[in-house]
């Protein structure tokens, strides 16, 4: 008999009621019948927790957070109460294919990976966007770049072996850049494999990005990017400082060009040299997408 390992699923939710239904039944509609479903409700003030408590299925649980904390230690939160040898973290706003979870399960069964992550697809509104990333040889094509440079992934997407999520992995000072740094510091060392199936679909929220979300966007890398040099890992802080300059130039325009961390920036010489190489891997990422 094939011994079926218990998943955790967390969902990780803040004042999303309306759309949190959704994100429970793809949880349950998996074909992976072993599953410990983790709400934490982040200190909600809508209805959320009536929510949670009318599913009437054993293998959903409720964490209620007594304060809000942000996003990174609500995960380290949740996880404390993960008793699943592998791990999934679903966005309360995202949905999966009903075999996500199985078809990554057997994916890390036969790679022995440490994590995966399955292609995606987009929804604005109404409209579904085709999957983001094209071939199916996704897996050797994501392998040939730098992470720090492609990042082939959502978080909804990545099931981790709980062995490869020790401590607190959510680096906690992080509001929106957590998973990039966890994904890119665990890739480092440990095996990953790219699924080239489409099996997770994200909703685009129809608010856009604020110039104030692009700022602590481009701080939190340009923070990691002085971390990892501190590491010695030349070649991947490198590579974050010019994601840093691309994504500010890019989302934050004139007022990024404006700003002390630009400025800091564009007149490094050590990123001179890594230049040429992100120019080049960043061309053949493209080449990988749809959109």
């Amino acid at each position: 008999m094939i011994r079926r390992p218990l998943v955790t699923i967390i969902i990780n939710t803040y004042n999303d009621a309306p759309l949190l239904p959704s994100a429970i039944e793809s949880a349950l509609s998996q074909t992976w019948p072993n599953l410990q479903i983790l709400v934490y409700n982040n200190a909600s003030t809508d209805n959320t927790s009536s929510i949670v408590r009318k599913v009437g299925d054993s293998r959903v649980e409720l964490i209620e957070s007594k304060a809000h904390v942000n996003l990174s230690t609500a995960r380290n939160l949740a996880l404390a109460f993960a008793r699943g040898e592998l791990v999934c973290f679903l966005d309360s706003d995202d949905t999966w294919h009903p075999k996500k979870v199985e078809i990554q399960v057997d994916v890390m069964r036969k790679s022995n990976a440490d994590l995966s992550f399955t292609n995606f697809r987009f929804r604005d509104a109404n409209h579904l966007r085709p999957p983001t990333f094209r071939f199916a040889n996704l897996d050797a094509i994501a392998h040939s770049l730098p992470l720090e440079i492609s990042y082939p992934a959502a978080l909804s997407t990545i099931m981790f072996k709980i062995s490869a999520l020790a401590g607190n992995p959510f680096y906690e000072s992080t509001h929106i850049t957590g998973d990039y740094r966890l994904v890119t510091s665990l890739a480092r060392h440990c095996k990953w494999k790219m699924i080239p199936q489409s099996l997770v679909t994200i909703a685009r929220r129809s608010s856009g990005e604020s110039a104030t979300k692009v700022q602590l966007m481009v701080q939190e890398l340009a923070d990691y990017s002085n971390f990892l040099r501190t590491e010695g890992e030349s070649s991947a802080s490198a590579y974050v400082a010019l994601r840093v300059l691309e994504i500010g130039l890019y989302r934050g325009r004139g007022k990024f060009v404006t700003s002390p961390l630009f400025r800091q920036l564009i007149f490094d010489p050590r990123l001179f040299p890594w230049l040429p190489s992100y120019l080049f891997y960043r061309l053949k990422h493209s080449i990988l997408l749809t959109r």
